[in-house]
């Protein structure tokens, strides 16, 4: 643990074990140093593993191992863990159960573009050669400024820029520094967000050395103050700075990009009025609700019977109780679908989770989750892992759906590791189909597992098609005789 940003336990023998997304099985020991803080489990690591450098997760402490004989953590990248403690249990028994890596297995459990990766700079360091050297000039001129990366050297210099980068390393004028920031994807949204308080803000103004262009965007955001968020153009405006410049201090953690969700989007009341069916099953789910047991349902309801009515009376109870859930579905049309009915229903407290969105956005919708700014999450398998904060009902919609499988490593089945969330978390899970599995249908009806709720009438009276049986056999055959 840490105690004011300083590291506790100094002098002793601290290890810890790391989980790395490698198909490998069991997790790896390192050593903490002194001056490191002991890292927290969920929190990332930089590690190295062999020849190379890779990004495990912290997990817990393995016990007494002599730490001379063990190689020491390069990076602590997270101060705070990423990943819940439920994310962490949900995932360890997903790679108990399926011998699948942990360290894959906490791979999925957050979106790609959160995953660090190197960013190469170079600076200047006032030594080198003395002679002049036309093209050594060109490049001090370049960093003046402050530090640049290394694409923004290359379209400054033009042909020939990575000989003169190389040479300038060898002969000391230049010093590379690497930093490791999360990959966002393109940037694409608008509003700024501030990760840093206005005390951080005045020391990095205040640096040595400091680009004039970035203190004059650091102004501009002391300036907007607590005046919502800002778009990026309103910003560089005031600061009479081109709009890249504030992709930099993106970069460094002073502020994030995101799509604003409208404040305004007010949800409302279904004015449906429930089928005996319907509240007889929102009834039966309540109970557990309010008895907080970790009962599992399967709402086996003809087509057309609103089922999907009674997923959103129960969303509606367990956000009123304050409260979070989550909304399964087998496929990412659905979940487009469906999201905006939750979306009428419950307006900005709706966040959509699915491989098909752009990083910078997917990043955007797992953090309100996370901050407890979306209280109601939908997606397909992959948002199995949505970290909700007092995460009070899953609902698998379509359960019987092979789409829940996951196909690459670690592979899963989202509706058998939802009933698992649901009982770690000690939550109700309603499973809804009108064709349910095999399975599903045994555990509900002969194995005591679940607990079997049905629909049999359409909702508002709707009736169900006319269907006749035709024997084919018969109708060829009479077909056949009419022919001749």
């Amino acid at each position: 643990m840490t105690e004011g940003g300083t590291p506790t336990g100094a002098g002793k023998a601290r290890i810890v074990q790391a989980a790395l997304a490698l198909p490998l099985t069991g997790t790896f020991s390192y050593r903490v140093p002194e001056t490191m803080p002991t890292p927290l489990p969920g929190c990332r690591l930089l590690v190295p593993f062999g020849r190379r450098r890779l990004i495990g997760f912290a997990v817990e402490d393995p016990g007494a191992e002599p730490p001379e004989r063990l190689r020491p953590v390069e990076a602590l990248l997270d101060p705070e863990p990423l990943l819940s403690p439920e994310i962490l249990d949900l995932a360890r028994w997903i790679s108990d159960y399926y011998q699948a890596s942990l360290g894959l297995t906490l791979q999925c459990a957050h979106p790609p573009g959160l995953t660090p990766l190197p960013r190469r700079r170079y600076t200047m360091t006032g030594e080198g050669p003395e002679a002049a050297d036309p093209q050594l000039e060109r490049l001090r001129e370049c960093l003046i400024e402050g530090s640049k990366a290394l694409s923004t050297l290359t379209r400054k210099l033009g042909k020939g820029a990575l000989g003169l980068i190389n040479r300038a390393l060898a002969e000391g004028v230049i010093a590379q520094e690497e930093r490791w920031a999360a990959s966002g994807g393109r940037l694409g949204r608008d509003r700024v967000s501030l990760l840093m308080d206005e005390g951080e803000i005045s020391a990095l103004m205040d640096k040595e050395g400091a680009d004039p262009r970035r203190v004059k965007v650091l102004k501009a955001l002391l300036e907007f103050g607590d005046k919502g968020f800002p778009r990026a153009s309103e910003v560089a405006a005031r600061a009479r700075v081109p709009q890249h410049v504030l992709r930099g201090l993106e970069r460094e953690g002073v502020f994030e990009l995101f799509e604003l969700v409208p404040a305004h989007l007010k949800g409302r009341p279904s004015p449906h009025e429930l089928s005996p069916d319907q509240r007889a099953a929102v009834g039966e789910v309540g109970r557990s609700l309010e008895a907080g047991k970790p009962d599992v349902y399967l709402l086996f309801g003809i087509t057309g019977s609103g089922k999907t009515e009674v997923y959103l009376r129960l969303i509606e109870r367990v956000l009123a109780r304050g409260g979070t859930a989550l909304y399964l579905v087998p496929e990412i049309s659905m979940a487009s679908f469906l999201a905006r009915r939750l979306l009428t229903r419950f307006g900005a407290d709706v966040a959509i989770l699915h491989s098909s969105m752009t990083e910078r956005e997917r990043v955007r919708q797992w953090r309100r989750a996370s901050r407890g700014e979306a209280r109601v999450v939908i997606g397909p398998r992959s948002a199995l892992f949505a970290p909700l904060p007092d995460l009070g009902i899953i609902v698998v919609d379509e359960e019987h759906d092979g789409a829940y499988k996951q196909q690459e490593a670690p592979r899963y089945h989202a509706r058998d590791m939802a009933v698992i969330r649901g009982r770690l978390q000690g939550i109700p899970v309603v499973l809804g189909s009108a064709t349910p599995s095999v399975e599903s249908y045994y555990n509900a009806t002969e194995g005591g597992k679940y607990r079997l709720l049905r629909i049999e009438e359409r909702a508002g009276g709707a009736s169900l098609p006319t269907v006749d049986l035709v024997d084919m056999r018969r109708e060829y055959e009479e077909r056949s005789e009419r022919a001749t």
